[in-house]
Protein backbone atom coordinates (compact mmCIF):
# COMPACT_ATOMS: atom_id res chain seq x y z
CA UNK A 1 0.00 0.00 0.00
CA UNK A 2 2.93 2.42 0.84
CA UNK A 3 4.34 1.50 -2.25
CA UNK A 4 1.78 2.52 -4.46
CA UNK A 5 1.47 5.65 -2.91
CA UNK A 6 4.66 6.56 -2.84
CA UNK A 7 4.21 5.65 -7.06
CA UNK A 8 1.62 7.79 -7.20
CA UNK A 9 3.13 10.81 -5.90
CA UNK A 10 6.15 10.65 -7.98
CA UNK A 11 3.51 10.45 -11.04
CA UNK A 12 2.07 13.22 -9.71
CA UNK A 13 5.53 15.32 -9.40
CA UNK A 14 5.85 14.05 -13.24
CA UNK A 15 2.28 15.42 -14.63
CA UNK A 16 3.43 18.83 -12.25
CA UNK A 17 6.40 19.43 -14.06
CA UNK A 18 4.92 18.39 -17.42
CA UNK A 19 2.18 21.19 -16.39
CA UNK A 20 4.43 24.31 -16.15
CA UNK A 21 6.15 23.21 -19.28
CA UNK A 22 2.40 23.18 -21.21
CA UNK A 23 2.33 26.81 -19.28
CA UNK A 24 4.90 28.05 -20.81
CA UNK A 25 4.49 26.42 -24.21
CA UNK A 26 0.69 27.85 -24.17
CA UNK A 27 0.75 31.02 -22.41
CA UNK A 28 4.36 32.71 -22.17
CA UNK A 29 6.51 30.73 -24.75
CA UNK A 30 8.36 33.93 -25.90
CA UNK A 31 9.09 35.64 -22.77
CA UNK A 32 9.57 32.41 -20.90
CA UNK A 33 11.46 29.96 -23.09
CA UNK A 34 14.59 29.89 -21.14
CA UNK A 35 12.47 28.04 -18.29
CA UNK A 36 12.24 25.09 -21.14
CA UNK A 37 16.13 23.49 -20.54
CA UNK A 38 15.00 23.48 -16.79
CA UNK A 39 12.21 21.92 -17.02
CA UNK A 40 12.48 19.47 -19.45
CA UNK A 41 15.95 18.02 -17.52
CA UNK A 42 13.51 18.34 -14.34
CA UNK A 43 11.21 16.24 -15.99
CA UNK A 44 13.27 13.74 -17.23
CA UNK A 45 14.81 13.01 -13.82
CA UNK A 46 11.28 12.99 -12.48
CA UNK A 47 10.56 10.26 -14.96
CA UNK A 48 13.58 8.41 -14.92
CA UNK A 49 13.02 8.18 -10.72
CA UNK A 50 9.58 6.98 -11.22
CA UNK A 51 10.23 4.16 -13.72
CA UNK A 52 13.07 3.21 -11.47
CA UNK A 53 10.65 2.91 -8.31
CA UNK A 54 7.61 1.27 -10.37
CA UNK A 55 9.95 -1.07 -11.83
CA UNK A 56 11.14 -1.66 -8.39
CA UNK A 57 7.44 -1.81 -6.68
CA UNK A 58 6.31 -4.76 -9.61
CA UNK A 59 9.33 -6.78 -8.92
CA UNK A 60 8.95 -7.11 -5.38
Amino acid sequence: MENSREIAKLKRQCVEVAGKIHDVVEENLWTDYSLLPELSRELVEKIQIYESANKTCQSG
